[in-house]
């Protein structure tokens, strides 16, 4: 499920924010792909648990309140990467995501479909599903992990 032009930012979601959002917080971080010595940059970089950043705190709560019925524990990570072409590791999650885009385009293979995930788009991978993500430009996605914690 492709939900097109949902999310509006207060502000433009780009790599100063995460700069910022790094710099502010004490939030746990990690790469999250094939990471090579000489090319540290062309890894998938995550931010946990940003759900109570000021910039994000209405957006963890529209996915609340839109995607979290049985009210189960979720948080928000933020994923990033600063080259095109770089992808995440072929996964499956054991719980429900929902991928906001915040910057640049993905490419999602989800199990036998693809999607294009845009800024202000969302993107629903049910649990156990089979993915991976592309970054067709730099970009900046949202994680909604509804059961994660």
């Amino acid at each position: 499920m492709l939900l097109k032009n949902k999310i509006k930012f207060e502000k433009p979601f780009d790599f100063n924010t995460v700069s910022h959002i790094l710099d502010t917080g004490h939030y746990p971080s990690s790469h999250s792909s094939q990471w090579l010595t000489d090319y540290a940059l062309n890894s998938v970089f995550q931010i946990k648990k940003v759900h109570n950043y000021p910039m994000l705190e209405h957006i963890f709560k529209y996915c609340e309140s839109n995607f979290n019925n049985t009210n189960i524990p979720a948080d928000l990570d933020l994923f990033y990467c600063m080259q095109s072409g770089v992808k995440s590791n072929i996964h499956r999650d054991t719980y429900d995501v929902y991928i906001l885009g915040a910057f640049g385009r993905t490419l999602y293979k989800i199990e036998d479909k693809e999607y294009i995930l845009e800024p202000g788009s969302i993107l629903h991978i049910p649990k156990g599903h089979l993915h991976v993500a592309i970054g067709l430009d730099p970009r900046i996605i949202i994680s909604y992990g509804l059961g994660s914690v």
